[in-house]
């Protein structure tokens, strides 16, 4: 299995150096509607965790559009539920090579990371993704979340304010302020404690 990975992987990045090489996507290229239809059945077969015929389909619309952002971040995604996550990490940094200032693929690489335990590297790309759409409320959700979890203060600050001037109704504003005066008061507490300790060098 973990050689299919790496033959798939080696065809992707066999894809991504011929985009590179070739001005134009050549004669095959499927349409935007063509796109739309297929990322529509791959999602449907990912829903029903049928993760090789998606993965054919994925790889199917970056064979014919080396540049579809798309087709990367979905098979990324896909990676992610099935537990792929060294395979996740590949095909959704050529998605960010070739879309830098993505969105999306950020939060995608922030779930990533967030699976894999690295919940500071997630919030690098939700920052990110939160710059670039700073009135998405569900990116504004998740960052003021992720920020939370990390115990970053401003972060999560920041967050919420925009979340109250987006989204006021939202149900977890609340939760949030809760679980943010609870972050404030451990770091509040932690540095009291470390001021009282006597540093080691000043005992005699």
């Amino acid at each position: 299995h973990g050689r299919r990975a790496v033959q798939r992987l080696y065809r992707l990045e066999q894809y991504y150096q011929k985009l590179k090489r070739s001005a134009d996507e050549g004669t095959h290229r499927y349409s935007d509607e063509t796109i739309h239809t297929r990322l529509e059945e791959a999602s449907a077969f990912v829903k029903q965790e049928e993760y090789i015929p998606a993965e054919k389909i994925f790889i199917d619309i970056i064979s014919h559009n080396p540049k579809s952002v798309d087709g990367y971040e979905g098979l990324g995604n896909m990676y992610i539920q099935s537990g792929q996550l060294d395979q996740a990490r590949e095909t959704l940094e050529f998605a960010l090579r070739l879309s830098p200032e993505d969105a999306s693929v950020n939060v995608s690489l922030c779930e990533l990371e967030l699976k894999r335990g690295e919940a500071v590297l997630a919030l690098n790309y939700l920052r990110k993704a939160v710059e670039k759409r700073p009135k998405n409320p569900r990116y504004l959700d998740y960052y003021t979340d992720v920020a939370l979890q990390t115990g970053s203060l401003k972060d999560a600050r920041a967050g919420l304010n925009a979340l109250k001037e987006v989204n006021p109704e939202n149900k977890k504003i609340e939760e949030f302020e809760e679980r943010f005066a609870r972050k404030k008061e451990e770091y509040v507490n932690r540095t009291a404690a470390q001021e009282a300790q006597p540093d080691d060098d000043e005992e005699v």
